[in-house]
């Protein structure tokens, strides 16, 4: 593990198998970013944070399972690996568990989720199409940065059942 980071990561508390994500972001803003080997530690934890915060959540958010880190080791083939693959795996796995009767919450990569519902449901979008930034930007940031509108709100299932998830733009 030290090799990755250039130091051996903090691990939970609670769990040997977690590592805080505050720490790994701590260790990327201290490199200093002067030789190849403080930019792939810099990328290695950039990447980490992605994968731990974004791409294969769980509930906690702040402590990616150490499981990750075997994906970085070798630097030279991580643009090799089907990360959407694994994301989509993920993801549906966790909509699995979701289902389950006794379930209260729901993790996995809910912002994607997001992103993906309101590019293809724009009447629950909280940003009107219109708004929007040009699509030539990816569409998770076209959506971070909009002015956000709570119209869709007053909207009841009777409503989408009558339109088809259909609105006015």
């Amino acid at each position: 593990m030290a090799i990755i980071f250039g130091r051996q990561p903090v691990l939970s508390h609670n769990s040997k198998s977690y590592i805080k994500l505050g720490w790994v972001r701590r260790i990327r803003d201290e490199e200093p970013l002067d030789t190849e080997e403080s930019i792939r530690r810099y990328v290695r934890c950039q990447i980490f944070c992605l994968l731990g915060s974004t791409l294969f959540t769980d509930k906690s958010t702040a402590y990616p399972h150490a499981k990750y880190l075997s994906l970085l080791r070798d630097f030279e083939r991580i643009h090799t690996y089907s990360w959407g693959s694994a994301c989509l795996a993920h993801f549906y796995r966790a909509l699995c568990r979701a289902s389950r009767y006794d379930t209260k919450e729901m993790d996995g990569p809910l912002n994607l989720l997001f992103v993906w519902v309101w590019e293809r449901m724009s009447c629950i979008a909280p940003v009107p199409r219109h708004i929007l930034p040009p699509v030539e930007i990816p569409a998770a940031m076209r959506w971070s940065h909009s002015e956000r509108s709570t119209t869709w709100l007053k909207k009841t299932v009777v409503t989408f059942s009558l339109s088809g998830g259909r609105t006015k733009e």
